[in-house]
Formats: structure tokens, sequence, C-alpha cells
């Protein structure tokens, strides 16, 4: 028996044009919330994502906000979180200094709205007794992303994606992860960013602005609500000021069931459900 995945409503066409939704049982993957017509600009995907959840079978989100929203739907709805890759199972080799460490990694290409990108720029200005290390994966050259660049930030880019090995041999403790998402954006708001996990994982207090983790309220996860530039920088000052800057690590056996290999587990089970006699 065929089972079919979908992750992304807007090839719905093919799928209708190829007769494939009468294969098998569908599984409607939503990692984004792709009703608000912020993910891609100029692609409305509204359409295509009611046509997708009305005609699948079990629907799959990556957080407890985007369920709610496939409810009335009256189709069965599982929550399966973002994870942890492999490279983030294990710590880095400790690396310390007397300055304050500060991190971003993640994509930029040109009409991304949910990140800010401005506020990127402004708060290694603002923070010249602190070093900002930035990893993107980005067709554009360093040069063009930062055409200011303070002395106190390094700018990796890579066009083929983030090189996570050469992060952690980058890391330096005492250290902060950034999540500066914009306020307003339904692509922030129903995310579960990756980047979360990775920092919690490796021991990087979090800074995260207008979005929500499933990892939840932490000791070192900081949520603020708000413009991101200043809600970045009152993060800085909070955690500098008020908090023990050594790294944590969380267990082994708290990374595990975040793994990947877990979450696969998770989806074989969710397979089982639909296969008769399993």
């Amino acid at each position: 028996m065929d089972i079919i995945v979908v992750g992304f409503p807007g090839k719905w066409g093919v799928l209708e044009n190829q007769n494939m939704f009468c294969l098998g049982p569908i599984i409607y993957d939503i990692c984004d919330y792709w009703r608000g017509n912020e993910l891609i600009e100029n692609l409305d995907l509204r359409e295509a994502d009611d046509y997708t959840a009305q005609k699948s079978h079990i629907i799959v989100t990556v957080n407890q906000q985007l369920a709610c929203q496939y409810l009335p739907y009256k189709k069965p709805v599982y929550v399966i979180g973002n994870g942890l890759r492999k490279e983030a199972m294990t710590p880095p080799p400790i690396r310390t200094d007397t300055k304050v460490h500060i991190y971003y990694w993640g994509s930029y290409h040109p009409g991304q709205e949910w990140t800010d990108f401005a506020a990127l720029r402004e708060i290694p200005k603002r923070y010249p007794q602190c070093y900002f290390h930035y990893f993107f994966a980005s067709s554009l050259p360093p040069e063009e992303l930062f055409p200011e660049k303070p002395d106190n930030l390094s700018v990796e880019v890579s066009p083929i994606g983030i090189d996570f090995l050469n992060i952690k041999a980058n890391i330096i403790y005492p250290a902060i992860g950034l999540v500066p998402f914009k306020p307003f954006n339904t692509a922030a708001a129903f995310a579960d960013p990756i980047k979360i996990y990775e920092y919690w994982a490796l021991g990087l207090h979090v800074i995260a602005t207008n979005t929500w983790s499933s990892l939840g309220e932490r000791d070192t996860i900081l949520y603020r609500q708000g413009d991101a530039l200043q809600e970045i920088s009152a993060g800085i000052e909070e955690i500098i000021k008020n908090r023990k800057l050594e790294p944590f690590f969380p267990p082994l056996s708290e990374r595990l069931v975040l793994s990947w290999d877990f979450r696969a587990k998770q989806y074989v089970n969710l397979f089982r459900r639909l296969i008769p006699g399993r």
C-alpha cells in the first residue's frame, strides 16, 4: 500500500493531475504556516493549503499552535516537533573567553520577511564589548549582507548551506544564540525554530523574539515579544547582568528524545495506524 506524505501544498496540482490522491492514505505534514502568506513572496498558498488539508487522512504539525488551526477539518491531528541534527547531539569542545560571544545561524534569501535582519546588523554596533558570529546559508556575499561590518562581527556565508561542524568548532563561551523574528508575522508566530533546539543543546543561552519553541520554558531560553531590536537588546542586558553564563548542556536522555531518529520512530507509528492489521 502506498502512503503519500505532502509537505508543501503548492504541489497539490501535480498530485491531482497524476491522480496520486487516489493511490493511498495521505499525510499532510505541516512545518510552516502556509496560510500566513509571508513565507514565499507573491505566492498565495491559502487555497492550496485548504485543499490539501481536506484531501488528507492525517494531519501532522510541528507544534500545538499549528495543530489548533487544523482542528476544524475534523481529521486526526498529531504533533511531531522539530529535532536535533546528529552534530548537535554532543557538546562542542569547551573554549572560554572574558568576552560574551553572540551567535546567529540560518538561511537568508531576498524577500524573507520573518527574520529581522536590520536588527542583526544593528546589534553588534550596540554591544562593542561582545563578539558576534553569524553563519548564513545564502547566495549573497557577506559584503552585500553586511555592507558596514563592525570589527566585532564575523560573517561566514555558504550558498549550499551552513557547515554545522564548523559552527561547533567556533563556539566560545559564554555564549548567547539569537532568534530575531519580527512582530505581527504569522510565519514567525507559528514556527518551531530548529535553531532554538540547537542553541539550547550546545549550551548557549537563547534570546528568541515573537516566536515560541516546543521546548517550552527553560532556564536558558528567554522569550520576548515586541520590536526585535529592542527586545534582543533588553535580553542581552538581562542575561549579562542577571544570569550565570556558564554553559548548561541538557542531559543525553533529553537530547535523544529530540533526535531525528526518535522523530522518525514517531512517524513510523503513524504509518502503522494507516496500514490495516498493523
